[in-house]
């Protein structure tokens, strides 16, 4: 009766049905004589032996369950769906946040290459092991998603916390870049005795990644059919932003894109940073200034570089080929943007206005 009843139904009606059993038999001790105490003993004995047998079940369930929990849901979302009450679901809410983008370079070439899902699968997982840790741990992110190779991080704030939440996606930012890279150059000593020669080198040779930085409202909640599989997820224009920006990588020499309100933060912080223009990227009405950011021990971002290159973008954006010289580090750069004027893609008022991805 005590395991129907714990399998069933809750503790409570378990418990209280242990209760109301010990008080039945009791009762009917007075109103028997023929009934002795030992039956009652040995009924409720068992009816208890039932029930923790019930329990350590649960407990034994519960204790798989969330760790599987735990290894599969963020631990700020776990935290928040863990203190909802009962059958209570969590609201939908509009937040700001900080959204971190990255993707890989080359992942569809990749795979090709390794043609077996199991050795892309093993090295997508050593890529994360390497690279997504430090988001969580160190810098506090919430994972939004990991799909095929794009990694998702945001980070909700309020007015009181967005100077660090901004610094912790900064930082971020720059260590992943630099995670990345590490991992990138190590891919033919890692699997030397994996795959062949041929194949890593041309692996090595086109894998890269990239990162885009953005903020604004977004919203929190629930998302899927209401009596299916449901996920917690994020919504909103930051995060078609900065997968915009993480797609225009690909076109100027730097890892790290992010809009203006970045640069303000960026700049208290010593991390230096590149502009490159006003730009209405697709798919979105109001333009934004992006800049370009990294490490101060990079020529990409030395002092006199970055002037030289601003000079130049300046003229460029008044409508004409510039007649000073850009600087040689910025080719790459250069040439798109001077590809996008021949195109048409620069507006009277400075912005460029995008009409692909």
């Amino acid at each position: 009766l005590s395991v129907l009843i714990g399998i069933h139904c809750r503790q409570a009606v378990l418990w209280g049905g242990a209760v109301l059993l010990l008080g039945f038999m009791i009762a009917l001790c007075f109103f028997s004589p023929m009934v002795q105490l030992w039956p009652v003993t040995a009924t409720l004995t068992s009816y208890i032996t039932g029930a923790f047998q019930i329990l350590g079940i649960h407990l034994l369930i519960g204790f798989r369950e969330g760790k599987l929990i735990r290894q599969y849901m963020p631990r700020q979302i776990h935290n928040i769906l863990i203190s909802l009450e009962g059958n209570q679901r969590f609201h939908n809410k509009r937040h700001q946040v900080i959204v971190l983008m990255t993707d890989l370079a080359g992942y569809t070439t990749v795979t090709s290459l390794l043609k077996e899902p199991d050795y892309v699968l093993e090295l997508m997982n050593d890529y994360l092991e390497e690279t997504s840790l430090a988001l969580q741990e160190k810098y506090e992110g919430w994972l939004e998603a990991y799909v095929g190779d794009m990694v998702c991080y945001y980070w909700p704030f309020r007015d009181e916390n967005k100077q660090k939440a901004y610094q912790n996606a900064l930082k971020a930012a720059l260590e992943l870049t630099s995670l990345q890279k590490r991992f990138f150059s190590s891919v033919n000593k890692r699997y030397e005795n994996r795959f062949p020669e041929e194949t890593l080198n041309h692996i090595s040779s086109i894998i890269n990644a990239g990162i885009g930085l953005a903020s604004g409202v977004a919203v929190m909640g629930d998302l899927g059919p209401k009596n299916g599989v449901r996920k917690f997820g994020l919504l909103g224009d930051p995060l078609n932003l900065a997968a915009r920006l993480e797609s225009l990588t690909r076109l100027f020499n730097t890892e790290i894109i992010a809009c203006d309100e970045f640069a303000t933060i960026a700049k208290t912080m010593n991390i230096p940073f590149r502009r490159l223009g006003r730009f209405n990227v697709k798919g979105r009405i109001e333009p934004s200034m992006l800049y370009a950011l990294g490490d101060c021990d990079d020529e990409r971002f030395f002092v006199e570089n970055i002037a030289q290159w601003n000079e130049w973008l300046i003229e460029l954006e008044k409508g004409s080929l510039p007649a000073l010289s850009c600087p040689k580090i910025y080719n790459k750069d250069r040439q798109t943007l001077t590809k996008w004027m021949d195109r048409n893609l620069l507006k009277p008022d400075g912005v460029w206005k995008l009409d692909e991805k």
